[in-house]
């Protein structure tokens, strides 16, 4: 349980550091960026899910830890909205063919 508690501050720390550097960015300037950050943000949290899933199975009956994991199930799938959208051209309609280097992670985020 100690390994999992350090590894989920570990992990809310690069959420945080990620959030500080996307949140400021303009999304037209620096449109490469932001993809890569939203799509991280999404993994990490995800990450997170896990990790607190795997605490909270031992302590199956501790509500509060039932809700994190709902609260962060949502905010990564919400990362992975932002990512697909940026990848929206400006009329809104996703390309019909997609970069080489964003058909992987578009899948990845569309599954979640």
């Amino acid at each position: 349980a100690v390994v999992s508690t350090q590894s989920t501050g570990m992990h809310k720390r690069r959420i945080d550091t990620l959030t500080d550097l996307v949140t400021p960015l303009n999304k037209q300037h620096f449109l490469q960026i932001c993809r890569a950050l939203r799509f991280e943000l999404g993994e990490a949290r995800n990450q997170m899910v896990s990790l607190k899933y795997s605490i909270a199975a031992e302590l199956p009956n501790e509500q509060q830890n039932w809700k994190k994991i709902n609260n962060l199930c949502f905010a990564a799938i919400q990362e992975f909205e932002a990512f697909c959208d940026l990848l929206r051209d400006p009329s809104g309609n996703f390309p019909e063919v997609l970069a080489e280097d964003t058909v992987k992670p578009f899948i990845v985020a569309q599954i979640y």
